[in-house]
């Protein structure tokens, strides 16, 4: 059913409603299951047959006018059954539906010519980011089918919006857990509402976040939202890095590492008492180690259940099995398995370590990299490199192994015009956190220099992935098409203000 048959369906039964009156919701059940599978032509449907029976319809109505991204329908159905007796429901709803109307009033619309995209862009500069969204989302959906069994029937619908204010008002999050935890996207009301990478200096792993919340909506359609959170949170972590090949610092610190560390300091929370969701917990570190145990859980579950004891559970989950769930395939519930994989952690020797400088050495550093920043910005990669390498001296080899410092040597190497060094830096060295997006750029620019066309290929999508809107990042000589829009767009948005 289209968005238009929808509203007319929506307008017919909203005339009726005023009079019409029943005791019970028998189609919520039916209707919270349907959205849930992202079975929207069959909420239609049973709606459209609940209205038939005198059943009140508007509320649900509204929540699927929601789901399907129309946020005045929605606010127009909640108008109409403002007498009745559901009323903390439809105050939600508003609220949701007033958000998602911030977020999308005067947003540019873009569905995909094969259908597997529909992508609504706060900001009109980011519009050079969709093939790239689309890429991903094809990405997404290919492996959730393969390793959850779920089939996407319609568009993948994500919102991409400028901030965390709009980001919680469109999702119903709470601002301050949003901003408390860092909160980058969230999957929910059928769709994932994500920031754009330009609201961050450095951008973030934006493509990796896309496929973790649509990880979250096929989880959720394949157990009908019965997941509890730290299965939700355990899978879509392992989705995330599913989609593309793996990198040496993808996972640092390691997750076990994080969880060992938070027993022995008693930082740890059961994964059972996690709360609603991961982004209300009280800090970034709760969250880090929240998001670290259940990937870790969920890992040795898989492992432990074999190949097809964990597709049993989430089978088991999606035809109302909850608590007993895990008992009812594997002989053992959840505490009993939750012990084993504590166990199995054992001990750590200490706490994790640091790349990062402590006291007045990080003084230091910091002040001699941000004037190697100024430096290669103004072109003078000499000068920028012999203050890189002050700093790495002083801060030991930990330093020369940050993704941030490994980005700039390298910047300013190529400023300089020392391939051999820029060589050795992009191709010899071994960062254990991630590089900026400018650091797979210049791989790839020497990469294409040497006649590998293919591997730079990977090194500017990894570059895309990291930091789509930096000039370092994305622009280069010779780039055509997307790559060129890309790069218009990067400069736009670090162009001075001269208005």
């Amino acid at each position: 059913m289209t968005r238009t048959s929808l509203s007319c369906l929506a307008l017919a039964f909203a005339c009726a409603l005023t009079t019409t009156t029943t005791a019970a919701d028998p189609h919520g059940p039916t209707l919270e299951r349907l959205l849930a599978r992202l079975d929207h032509q069959g909420a239609s449907a049973a709606l459209a047959e609940a209205a038939k029976a005198g059943d009140r319809v508007a509320v649900p109505l509204a929540r699927l006018a929601i789901h399907r991204g129309d946020p005045r329908l929605a606010l127009r159905l909640l108008e109409a059954a403002a007498n009745e007796p559901r009323s903390e429901e439809a105050r939600e709803l508003r609220a949701i539906a007033l958000g998602l109307l911030h977020a999308t009033l005067g947003a540019s619309e873009h569905v995909t010519a094969d259908g597997a995209l529909r992508l609504q862009l706060q900001h009109g500069g980011d519009v050079a980011l969709v093939p790239w969204v689309h890429e991903t989302v094809i990405a997404a959906r290919r492996v959730t089918a393969e390793v959850l069994g779920f089939t996407w029937t319609s568009p993948t619908y994500v919102v991409l919006v400028r901030d965390q204010q709009t980001l919680a008002e469109a999702t119903g999050l709470p601002y301050e857990s949003a901003r408390t935890t860092g909160t980058l996207a969230i999957a929910k009301w059928g769709r994932v509402t994500m920031l754009s990478p330009r609201a961050t200096e450095s951008g973030f792993g934006w493509r990796d976040t896309v496929v973790h919340e649509l990880a979250h909506l096929a989880l959720t359609a394949v157990t009908a939202d019965h997941a509890p959170l730290w299965l939700q949170e355990g899978v879509a972590k392992d989705m995330e890095l599913r989609w593309r090949p793996r990198e040496p610092f993808d996972e640092h610190p390691d997750p076990e590492d994080i969880v060992r560390e938070a027993f022995e300091k008693r930082e740890y929370i059961p994964l059972d008492k996690l709360g609603p969701s991961v982004a209300m917990l009280p800090t970034a570190h709760a969250a880090e180690v929240a998001f670290a145990a259940a990937t870790s859980f969920v890992r040795y579950l898989r492992r432990e259940l074999g190949g097809e004891g964990f597709p049993a559970y989430l089978r088991a989950l999606g035809e109302g099995a909850r608590e007993d769930a895990l008992a009812k395939v594997s002989g053992k519930t959840f505490a009993t398995w939750h012990a084993q994989w504590a166990a199995s952690l054992g001990r750590t020797s200490g706490t994790r370590a640091s790349i990062a400088p402590r006291g007045g050495e990080a003084i230091e550093t910091a002040r001699r990299m941000r004037l190697a920043r100024l430096l290669v910005q103004r072109g003078h990669g000499a000068a920028a490199v012999r203050e890189l390498e002050q700093a790495g001296k002083a801060a030991g080899k930990s330093l020369t192994q940050d993704g941030g410092w490994l980005t700039l040597h390298a910047l300013a190497q190529e400023r300089r015009g020392d391939d051999a060094a820029l060589d050795r830096l992009l191709f010899e060295s071994a960062p254990v956190t991630d590089p900026r997006g400018a650091f797979y750029r210049m791989r790839g620019t020497r990469e294409r220099a040497r006649g590998d066309d293919d591997a730079a290929r990977v090194d500017r999508g990894k570059a895309v992935a990291r930091e789509p809107l930096g000039p370092e990042s994305v622009c280069e000589p010779g780039r055509t098409g997307a790559e060129a829009a890309l790069c218009e767009a990067a400069r736009a948005r670090t162009a001075p203000n001269v208005d």
